[in-house]
C-alpha cells in the first residue's frame, strides 16, 4: 500500500468527506479516490451502527395543506 493510499483510507474514515480526498489528491473523478480510498472492515460496522441507532424515529414530510407539525413515527421494539 502506497502512502496516497494509506492517507486517502486514513482521511475519509476520519473526515467522511470523499470530494476533499479528491481535491488533496489530485485526482480529476470520484472513480480514482475511491480506488485509494478503502475503509476498513470496523469503521463500516460503526457506520452501519450509527445509522441504525438514527433509525429510532422516522420523519415524515407534511404534505402541502397538512397542520405545521410534522409527523413523527416512532419505530416500536
Amino acid at each position: 500500500m502506497t502512502c496516497d493510499h494509506t492517507f486517502a483510507s486514513h482521511y475519509v474514515m476520519r473526515t467522511n468527506d470523499l470530494p476533499a480526498t479528491q481535491k488533496l489528491l489530485g485526482h480529476q473523478s470520484p472513480r480514482m479516490t475511491q480506488r485509494y480510498a478503502h475503509l476498513s472492515k470496523g469503521h463500516l460496522r460503526v457506520g452501519i451502527e450509527l445509522f441504525n441507532s438514527g433509525m429510532d424515529t422516522i420523519w415524515t414530510p407534511r404534505a402541502v395543506g397538512e397542520s405545521e407539525a410534522p409527523k413523527v413515527l416512532r419505530k416500536t421494539r
